[in-house]
């Protein structure tokens, strides 16, 4: 029956460097582990078992160790081990002279002194194995009796690391090797072959082979020998690894005929609803952000630098088409700010007329992920967006019919309708009224019997949307807004959203 043992590193890495090597002039490392340090590590640990049982009797570590090196083992080493980045260190390597300012008695001005010395360093690069911590190596003896199996139990169980103090290693000895186990096992070989390990083990044919085995590394016998008397350089081939193949991203489905998204609001402090424009801006534009993302597959997106497919797909969220144009149709998609019952924001939903992409759902889902702030005066307040399920509706009806329609967030009328003229005087006819009554007649093509004003103390002054002032300058603006009441002569199939931002939150009716 073979000896089987199996060794694994907690650690991932195996840190150790081969015989007659500095601790950093080994560029490779030791891989795989050497025979030779298995006994001495054996032998390391005997003395401490000796030292908690009490038993001096040397014979059975001697019948052991005898044992274990008239064979030369074999390996079964892990598919996926790689020689791991090595580690920088610098290390001194002597005095040097250098130079420091001083004043000079007479002259009293700064002069170098040449007198000064400090310690120089040189930059080493520290080589290692990195292996999974899960992965075990597995040492296999074929021809070995083993007669006192408790021994090698104890001596196992206490081998801490094996090669540097940090390369953790447990070692215990098993019956038989893994069913799916899909290596092949590595030998050692007397003759040097291409791209083939060194590694040191006991000569099996030398009768002395375990003469020196306690000795330290400095013993006059040792330390002036390549390798100790009664060892040898062996070579193991190790074998290609596995060509590792590249999985495709696992993408998730998302429903099909989605047209409205939701989010919950959370934070510290919410906005009020002077700032819901400005948070659904930021919204829009991190998943514009994400969506460039999706398509294109970098990080940085450029709108004019786009292809006209990728432009063609991203208009559901920009308003334009593929040539730069605004949508003359408003299908793009709306971003709002939906309060509950008491005015506080709630909900931040995103709704159109066509159902979503899968890009799209990803991009909005995507843009989620990170806090998101709604006040540039105040960039430690941020909010957290958090997806609702699909399959929940809308928290305020938007989409319905009915002859009267009511705002639901603040409305502003259109930045190129001035209700007030430069000379502070009011335009005939330009009333908050009058401007949505001409709103619904452009865009739905239905003119409304009446538009009434309710006043508003919570809905004074909102911030609208960035517009272009010159090449490089954007400029916020603070309008005032109104709350309206819209009555049409036939029930009206909503939703509805008019005036300025209106894609941004501002101007949402719904029916009564």
């Amino acid at each position: 029956m073979p000896l089987i043992i199996e060794q694994s590193f907690p650690l991932g890495r195996f840190h150790a460097t081969r015989w007659k090597m500095g601790a950093f002039g080994d560029r490779y490392g030791e891989w795989p582990p050497s025979p030779w340090r298995l006994l001495r590590a054996l032998v390391n640990r005997w003395f401490q078992w000796s030292r908690e049982t009490g038993s001096e009797d040397r014979n059975a570590l001697d019948r052991l160790l005898l044992e274990l090196s008239k064979e030369l083992p074999e390996y079964y080493l892990p598919a996926h081990t790689t020689s791991g980045e090595p580690l920088k260190q610098y290390l001194p390597v002597g005095l040097e002279e250098k130079y420091k300012y001083k004043k000079n008695a007479v002259t009293k001005k700064s002069e170098p002194d040449y007198q000064y010395r400090d310690t120089a360093t040189a930059l080493t690069d520290d080589a290692y194995r990195a292996i999974a911590p899960n992965d075990s190596v597995f040492w296999v003896w074929h021809n070995v009796a083993i007669n006192d199996g408790q021994l090698l139990d104890e001596l196992l169980a206490r081998v801490l690391y094996f090669g540097r103090a940090e390369s953790w290693t447990h070692l215990r000895r098993v019956e038989q090797l893994p069913s799916r186990l899909a290596v092949q096992a590595v030998r050692l070989h007397e003759k040097r072959m291409a791209a083939s390990n060194p590694v040191l083990a006991p000569d099996p044919q030398s009768e002395n082979r375990l003469r020196l085995l306690f000795e330290p590394t400095d013993h006059s016998d040792i330390a002036h020998r390549d390798i100790p008397p009664g060892t040898r350089w062996y070579y193991a081939v190790l074998p290609s690894s596995p060509r590792i193949r590249i999985t495709s991203r696992h993408k998730t489905r998302y429903p099909e005929n989605l047209t409205h998204i939701q989010f919950t609001i959370g934070g510290q402090v919410l906005p009020t609803v002077k700032y819901w424009c400005l948070l659904t801006e930021q919204f829009r534009k991190r998943a514009l952000r994400e969506l460039c993302r999706i398509l294109t597959g970098s990080t940085k997106c450029d709108f004019s630098s786009l292809d006209v497919p990728t432009k063609s797909k991203m208009r559901g969220f920009t308003g334009k088409d593929e040539y730069g144009e605004p949508l003359a149709d408003h299908s793009q998609a709306y971003f709002a700010v939906l309060p509950d019952g008491d005015g506080k924001a709630a909900r931040l939903a995103v709704w159109r007329y066509a159902p979503f992409s899968q890009e799209e759902v990803e991009a909005l889902l995507a843009a989620t992920r990170f806090p998101l702030p709604w006040d540039s005066a105040s960039p430690k307040w941020k909010i957290k967006l958090l997806p609702l399920p699909f399959e929940m509706p809308l928290a305020i009806k938007l989409m319905g019919t009915s002859h009267r329609w009511e705002s639901v967030t603040p409305f502003v009328p259109p930045r190129q309708r001035r209700r007030f003229r430069k000379n502070g005087r009011e335009r005939p006819g330009e009333t908050p009224e009058s401007i949505a009554a001409k709103l619904c007649q452009r865009i739905y093509g239905i003119t409304p019997l009446s538009v009434t004003s309710e006043t508003s103390e919570e809905w004074p002054y909102v911030h609208v949307g960035s517009r272009m002032r010159g090449q490089k300058n954007r400029q916020r603006m603070i309008l005032p807004s109104f709350r309206l009441v819209i009555e049409f002569a036939k029930p009206i199939t909503g939703p509805i959203a008019l005036g300025d931002s209106s894609h941004f939150g501002l101007g949402i009716f719904r029916p009564l």
